[in-house]
């Protein structure tokens, strides 16, 4: 079997063949023709042609899966020619799901995943066989995952399981024909095929899980360690010193940019620049998903309030936060915090391998948490007491927190020095260390008008 010349007849024969192929490092050709001699073997499995084996179905569904995650970026890209609307990453999912069909997966959610689902308030179906779901029935619950993903709900004991439920439900709408009523959306069903979903329906469903598991991914990359602050130091003062910035209309539009981007689910970017066949501003994704009143009551808030109430307020505290340290550094050093210390989610599997060997400590994102990467291990950021509090500047694995930890870490570890030569201990003196006031002193000399 591959590695080998695309015109030689050394080819996948068998699921066992498909499942040890190398997806995730082989080359575009060598890829795709896998990928077909895969679909191939398993239509063939499905139809009853050739015996399959469930277990490595399954396991063939999964390298595909992962596949997809860790090499989304580069296969986002539409097919020309006669396959309008599909994207390259399409026909893997496409593969993956024929897969799922015949795997191990099940269709009925356990008990003791009902009661977390009550729990983190997901349940928005009445059936808990995933069989039995609409069309719309799966968006609704693939939506309510995804406007949970930044809570507690996406960090659950449960989570990989549920989606992989998810994907069962997503694997028979796709891989069979349903009837009207399953597929009861008009808009996404085929025109002349009825029975089947359109490619733009077929790469949302596909948007959805995939982000959600790349977000999961990530996780996984590095040690976790806890670590609880006993206070915030001065983070108070230093906010108040840098709240100035809010009274120019620049910096309140930066600002805006920034909590739009916190705003987005993990699929919303991935599908609205398949609609539109372009790059969208983070605005553009968030007005076409949410509510007009929602946008309007962020919108008023970073727009007109003063810089406490954007702090309180979950929705725009941490982009405020970044912010105000960005125009700081900025001021004081002429250096962009932004791209210096602080790494973004969608950029952690781009450079997971440099992120363990960074000479400074970092500000991470991963699913709406932010915390501290040092030496390759990620410190999870908490305030004593953090958890009761009902403020967003205080709560655990927010921004702010981040920050001060980040302080600590550049001063413990480097002497407030970064990079060899990039002197921050002003910057740490004003979120750590108390202002001091000199009293006594002799004021020698006149002052006359």
């Amino acid at each position: 079997m591959y590695p080998a010349q695309w015109a030689t007849p050394d080819r996948i024969h068998t699921v066992e063949e498909a499942s040890i192929f190398p997806f995730l490092t082989a080359r575009d050709a060598d890829l795709y023709l896998a990928v077909l001699d895969s679909y191939d073997v398993l239509l063939s499995g499905v139809e009853g042609e050739i015996p399959v084996s469930k277990d490595m179905c399954e396991t063939l569904r999964e390298k595909i899966t992962e596949t997809l995650v860790y090499r989304y970026d580069e296969l986002k890209g539409r097919i020309p020619g006669r396959l309008k609307g599909w994207t390259n990453a399409m026909l893997l999912f496409v593969c993956a799901a024929l897969a799922g069909v015949q795997g191990t997966s099940h269709n009925i959610i356990p008990p003791d995943m009902r009661e977390w689902m009550k729990k983190e308030r997901l349940r928005v179906n009445k059936s808990y066989d995933v069989l039995e779901w609409t069309y719309t029935d799966l968006l609704a619950s693939l939506e309510c995952l995804e406007a949970r993903w930044d809570t507690s709900a996406s960090w659950g004991p449960f989570i990989n399981d549920y989606i992989r439920i998810h994907e069962h439900c997503i694997d028979n709408l796709i891989s069979r024909s349903s009837p009207m009523f399953i597929i009861d959306y008009a808009s996404d069903r085929g025109g002349k095929d009825p029975y089947s979903l359109k490619p733009p329906a077929i790469h949302g469903l596909m948007s959805r899980i995939v982000n959600m598991r790349r977000s999961l991914g990530i996780r996984g990359f590095f040690k976790v360690r806890p670590r609880v602050l006993e206070d915030m130091h001065q983070w108070k003062q230093f906010s108040d010193k840098e709240a100035r910035h809010l009274t120019t209309r620049a910096f309140r539009n930066t600002v805006g940019t920034s909590v739009w981007r916190s705003r987005l689910r993990p699929s919303d970017s991935d599908r609205a620049e398949y609609a539109r066949k372009a790059a969208v501003s983070h605005f553009g994704c968030i007005s076409k998903e949410r509510s007009l009143d929602y946008v309007d009551a962020v919108s008023e808030l970073f727009t007109y309030r003063d810089a406490p109430e954007i702090l309180k307020d979950p929705r725009t505290s941490d982009a405020l936060a970044l912010e105000m340290i960005h125009a700081m550094s900025m001021g004081t050093y002429n250096v962009p915090f932004k791209d210096y210390f602080v790494v973004f989610e969608d950029k952690i599997i781009k450079h997971k391998e440099k992120l363990p060997k960074a000479p400074v400590p970092l500000m991470i994102e991963r699913s709406g948490r932010w915390d501290v990467l040092w030496k390759g291990v990620i410190y999870e950021t908490s305030l004593k007491g953090g958890k009761d509090s009902d403020d967003a500047d205080r709560r655990s694995g927010g921004l702010i927190l981040c920050f001060v930890l980040w302080c600590l870490f550049v001063r413990a570890e480097l002497g407030g020095v970064c990079f060899g030569s990039m002197d921050l201990r002003l910057m740490l003196s004003g979120c750590l260390d108390a202002a001091t006031v000199r009293v006594g002193r002799v004021v020698k000399g006149t002052i006359s008008y």
